[in-house]
C-alpha cells in the first residue's frame, strides 16, 4: 500500500532527530543534555504524529482501491457503507425530510446489484474525527471497515502505541517530568514500524479478499 511508502518517508525526520541526539554526545556537557532532551521529547511526538497520520492514509487507499475495484455493492463491508450516514443520521435529529433525502442520496450503497464507482465511499467520513491514535480509538477506526485489527497484532504492539500516545499527550502538555531516553526512542521507533507493516500486511489481505 502506498501509505506505508508514505509513513516510511516521514519518519525520515526521526532518522535526523536520532542523529541530531548521538552528535551532542559525547561528551554530554549540560547544554548538550538540554538540546538532547528537547530532540528526544520531539521524535516521540513526531513518531505519533505519524503514525495518526499513517492510520489516516491507509484507510482513504483501502477506501479508494474499493472504489476504483469495479465490484457490486454487496460485497462492499457492510459497516463500511453504514459509516458512510452515521455522522449524518444523528445530525437530523430524525426530520423526516432530511433522513428521506439522505437515503436517497445513498440508496445506490444498498443495491447489491450496482457497480460501485469513484465518489460513492468517502474515507474522510471516516478518518475526519480521528485523533490520538491509542489503540481503542485504531480500533473503533478499523471496524469502521468491519476489521477487528486487534486480533491480528501481537499485544506488545498494541501495549507500545498506547505507551507512546501517552508519552506524547504528556509532553504536549507540558510535562517537564515525562523524560525520554535515546533507547525509548529507538524501541518505539522500531515497535511503530512493525506495527504498521503488519497492519498494512492486514489490511493488503482483507482489501484482496474482498476485491478478489
Amino acid at each position: 500500500m502506498n501509505s506505508l511508502n508514505t509513513f516510511y518517508t516521514r519518519l525520515e525526520e526521526i532518522e535526523y532527530l536520532k542523529e541530531m541526539i548521538r552528535n551532542l554526545e559525547p561528551p554530554m556537557i549540560e547544554q548538550n543534555r538540554k538540546k538532547s532532551s528537547v530532540l528526544k521529547r520531539a521524535s516521540i511526538v513526531l513518531l505519533c504524529s505519524h503514525l495518526e497520520g499513517y492510520f489516516e492514509d491507509l484507510i482513504l487507499e483501502f477506501v479508494d482501491k474499493l472504489c476504483k475495484s469495479n465490484i457490486t455493492m454487496d460485497r462492499i463491508p457492510g459497516k463500511l457503507k453504514v459509516a458512510q450516514i452515521k455522522k449524518d443520521l444523528a445530525s437530523h435529529n430524525n426530520k423526516e425530510d432530511l433522513v428521506k433525502k439522505l437515503f436517497i442520496n445513498y440508496s445506490k450503497l444498498w443495491e447489491d446489484t450496482q457497480i460501485i464507482r469513484s465518489g460513492y465511499l468517502d474515507g474522510e467520513r471516516i478518518t475526519r474525527n480521528f485523533a490520538d491514535p491509542g489503540s481503542k480509538k485504531v480500533e473503533d477506526l478499523f471496524e469502521s471497515i468491519d476489521l477487528r485489527i486487534w486480533r491480528y497484532i501481537p499485544s506488545i504492539l498494541k501495549n507500545d502505541l498506547d505507551a507512546i500516545v501517552k508519552r506524547r499527550g504528556d509532553i504536549a502538555h507540558g510535562d517537564l517530568n515525562s523524560t525520554v531516553s535515546f533507547q525509548d526512542v529507538n524501541r518505539y521507533y522500531n515497535s511503530a514500524l512493525i506495527l504498521a507493516r503488519k497492519i498494512n500486511r492486514k489490511v493488503e489481505r482483507y482489501l484482496n479478499e474482498i476485491i478478489s
